[in-house]
């Protein structure tokens, strides 16, 4: 299966093959695995949830990082928990927004913003399932503005981190600023 936009046809196919390939290659039993959200996570969940009611998995507790991924989770059979109670994962499985030639990525261009990057910080391991449409020459080609979530205990800091990113950039040159990930 070619994953090109020469065969539509085959886009399915191609996000299935992936999403089965890396729930086949990176989770083992006992895992604590963190659920991300886009449209190859649901294949991935969905052979996870296989390989757990087959009994070629077992053990596996699963973290959501959306309403949707908990619906997800639960709709394949699989054991719900959350970072109260499993507070370091193995591996988090998500998708992307958008992926330039150096595996630099956005992430909640489409609205799972926060928890998302919490689940991920929480694993050891990330796993990120994308098709070719996310793939750009420079990040910021789909998104040039990306949403920030901030918790109202956090707007400090956050509000000078973001001041500290916007003066460095603002000593950056144009075309050398669109090529750097900050």
């Amino acid at each position: 299966v070619r994953n090109s936009p020469e065969f539509p046809d085959s886009m399915e196919a191609a996000k299935r093959a992936a999403a089965v390939l890396a729930v086949q290659t990176e989770v083992n039993s006992g895992m604590c695995v963190g659920i991300g959200s886009g449209s190859t996570i649901v294949p991935a969940v969905e052979e996870l949830g296989r390989l757990v009611k087959a009994g070629d998995l077992t053990g596996i507790r699963c973290v959501p990082s959306s309403f949707q991924a908990q619906e997800l989770i639960l709709k394949n059979g699989l054991s719900l928990s959350s970072l109260d109670q499993t507070p370091s994962l193995d591996l988090a499985l998500d998708g992307a927004d958008e992926v330039d030639p150096n595996f630099h990525l956005i992430k909640g261009g489409g609205g799972c913003l926060l928890l998302e990057k919490i689940v991920i910080d929480a694993a050891a391991r990330v796993a990120i399932l994308c098709d070719y449409r996310k793939r750009s020459p420079v990040l910021g080609t789909f998104f040039p503005r990306v949403p920030i979530e901030i918790v109202p205990v956090a707007r400090v800091p956050v509000a000078r981190r973001l001041a500290t990113i916007v003066e460095r950039l603002a000593a950056v040159p144009p075309e050398i600023a669109a090529t750097r990930v900050h």
